[in-house]
């Protein structure tokens, strides 16, 4: 899980909220044939986050760009990553 030891990353981010391309640190785009716009970059560098990268971004399909530099992160990146083709 990840945990924040400052305030921000995470404060306009709703787990209810089925459409994250309003999210900050979120950027989204149509990708044809796809219906509506997808994740496609995570942006979270220097945002005082700790614990393990979760595999669950393997889920996001589109995701070209991951950055999460100036973290606390530990453990290895999860092989359901490289599940992102895109």
């Amino acid at each position: 899980a990840v945990d924040q030891s400052g305030d921000g990353a995470f404060s306009d981010w709703n787990g209810g909220d089925s459409y994250p391309c309003g999210w900050s640190g979120i950027s989204c785009a149509n990708i044809s044939g796809v219906p509506e716009p997808r994740v496609v970059g995570i942006a979270l560098a220097g945002k005082s986050l700790r614990g393990y990268i979760p595999s669950e971004l393997g889920t996001l399909r589109y995701l070209r760009r991951l950055n999460l530099h100036d973290n606390d992160f530990y453990g290895v990146v999860p092989v359901q990553l490289f599940n992102a083709t895109a």
